[in-house]
């Protein structure tokens, strides 16, 4: 069935250790604000298979397709423990695999993604891999929660005080068309607790002492 090309349905890419239920908060607002009418689900399981939850009406107004990754943390595939060695692989073909299925079945030429915290680097390693390719969709809108960036193309910042160097900069740049400064999480409550309160104070130390190692080994990198 193909839907109507003035319509284009945004994708949103949960975090680490998340999953669909932080993207409904936005979506239903959304919603209710009259951008969409249309709400639906895709997941993908630890194999990469992807399933549509919910149908999109050839009435259906920019919607909005909420992905949820089954493997949420990359544990299938890690390297040595390391889960950002996944992004390039089993996180960017998740990605894939969802924004194909729904491309497949309704046609969008033109999708807008929404990602936030691992998404981010696992939506850019999707780009990396197959922007050169003609089955490629346009990106008509990118909006990156809590990303793992170098700054922005062409502007540099560090710290506390590089993101207020970046924030005046991005204001005066033609290329950007919006900038915010947000914060989902209470950090020193998920240092102490994790996140959502929950797990083993033993679990919490290990989960910790995995992020020491891995800050010592990452490297990070930057599309351009």
């Amino acid at each position: 069935m193909k839907v109507s090309s003035k319509t284009v349905p945004t994708f949103f890419f949960h975090g680490w250790g998340s999953s669909w239920h932080v993207e409904d908060t936005m979506a239903q607002a959304i919603k209710r604000a009259g951008a969409t009418n249309t709400i639906v689900k895709v997941n993908v399981n630890k194999k990469g298979h992807a399933r549509l939850i919910g149908k999109i009406k050839k009435n259906a107004k920019n919607p909005l397709v909420e992905v949820n990754f089954s493997d949420n943390k990359l544990t299938n595939s890690q390297y040595n423990g390391q889960y950002a060695n996944a992004y390039d692989s089993t996180g960017a073909r998740y990605v894939k695999n969802a924004i194909d299925l729904v491309r497949n079945k309704y046609h969008y030429s033109k999708i807008n993604i929404v990602a936030h915290s691992m998404g981010n680097l696992e939506v850019a390693s999707y780009i990396k891999l197959n922007a050169g390719k003609k089955d490629f969709p346009q990106i008509d809108h990118l909006v990156a929660m809590a990303g793992h960036y170098d700054g922005i193309i062409g502007i540099r910042g560090w710290g506390v005080w590089g993101g207020g160097i970046s924030l005046n900069a991005a204001a005066n740049d033609p290329r950007i068309k919006a900038t915010a400064a947000i914060t989902m999480y209470d950090m020193p409550r998920v240092g102490a607790w994790g996140y959502f309160d929950k797990g083993t104070a033993d679990e919490r130390y290990q989960n910790k002492k995995q992020i020491a190692e891995q800050r010592t080994k990452i490297r990070y990198w930057q599309i351009c």
